[in-house]
């Protein structure tokens, strides 16, 4: 018969074991994946960097945004509604 302290080393050591199993089984399963992709994919994040620097920055205030189309001032304050409203609830999902 086990003694108490031996029962919890043993059963520390599966737990350990458990463990082990799991991570190695995803890493295993994270290194295919790297290794399925095609060798040509490597630069594309470097290419795509490096393209997004010769484009220049811009943006708009909320009023341009609205009546980018060259809406009429009625149509674009129609606009404003619910673009506040996705903007509230975009800022409370934020939090």
């Amino acid at each position: 018969m086990q003694t108490s302290s031996e029962m919890v080393q043993w059963l520390t050591w599966a737990a350990g074991a458990g463990a082990a199993l799991v991570v190695a089984g995803r890493a295993k399963q994270r290194l295919e994946l790297s290794l399925a992709k095609h060798p040509s994919l490597g630069g594309h994040l470097r290419m795509a960097k490096r393209m997004a620097q010769w484009i220049p920055a811009y943006s708009y205030d909320e009023a341009a945004w609205v009546a980018t189309d060259g809406a009429p001032p009625p149509v674009a304050a129609q606009r404003k509604t619910p673009w506040r409203a996705w903007v509230r609830n975009c800022a409370k999902a934020a939090r």
